[in-house]
């Protein structure tokens, strides 16, 4: 399931959160000192020249509203309630993050990278939409996501301990380009499109249960998507000290 947190407040203090979750991940002992760079996602972001690590001042700025072609979307609306964006936290099935990360199978990191891309993909074509018209009565499909994607790979502590949890803040720049080339706010309404949230959770869990049996691992379904045939419940629940 895809986790849903509108971003509001300071840009700073979401810049911080989400780079001090991945420096705590340094410390578990499965990390295995891995560098997980946040990256650029969505043809939005490459419009605006954005490819490759995100520089945290510029992803600052554009959750300001302040955008790298000068575009100042600070004045639209009412500022002191301005959304910046929205953080959807896509999570790998838990037996997942035993196997790639407490086993350190770094080829499912590279397989979890590329179902979070198909995730956003579909998120792109399908939820990203700009209001126009009168009150903002008409929405347009803009297929101009701009987006951060931070993987992190354990849960928040326990105990002083930390389970092995991989997942991915993708955030989402409350800004896209509209048809006629102006930028705008961005409309993300999975309240209204819950089935296209679940068909960009089903996207990520199809890519990579097909990655990992190209590996060589058996899947089996479950209620939500799949787990990995040898993984057992107690490990599971074992590696799951924290709820929710």
């Amino acid at each position: 399931m895809i986790s849903i947190k509108h971003l509001k407040g300071k840009s700073s203090k979401v810049v911080k959160y989400l780079n001090a979750e991945r420096e705590r991940d340094r410390t578990t002992d499965y990390y295995r000192d891995r560098d997980a760079p946040a990256r650029w996602v969505g043809a939005g972001a490459a419009e605006l020249g954005l490819a490759g690590e995100v520089d945290n001042s510029v992803l600052a700025q554009m959750l300001e509203g302040h955008l790298p072609n000068g575009a100042d979307l600070t004045g639209r609306g009412n500022k002191s309630v301005r959304r910046m964006g929205t953080d959807l936290t896509i999570s790998a099935p838990k037996s997942v993050s035993i196997i790639a990360l407490a086993n350190g199978d770094e080829r499912i990191l590279k397989a979890w990278d590329e179902s979070v891309a198909v995730a956003a993909k579909v998120i792109e074509r399908e939820i990203i939409t700009a209001r126009l018209g009168h009150a903002g009565a008409e929405l347009q499909h803009t297929n101009k996501m701009v987006a951060a994607a931070f993987r992190h790979e354990d849960a928040r502590t326990v105990g002083g301990k930390a389970d092995p949890d991989l997942h991915t803040h993708l955030v989402v720049l409350n800004t896209t380009q509209r048809q006629d080339g102006t930028w705008s706010g961005m409309n993300l309404d999975f309240g209204r499109q819950n089935k296209l949230m679940h068909l960009a959770d089903f996207a990520a869990k199809a890519h990579l249960a097909q990655r990992l049996q190209e590996m060589g691992y058996a899947v089996y379904r479950t209620q939500h998507g799949f787990e990995i045939e040898g993984i057992t419940r107690e490990n599971i629940e074992a590696t799951s000290r924290r709820k929710g």
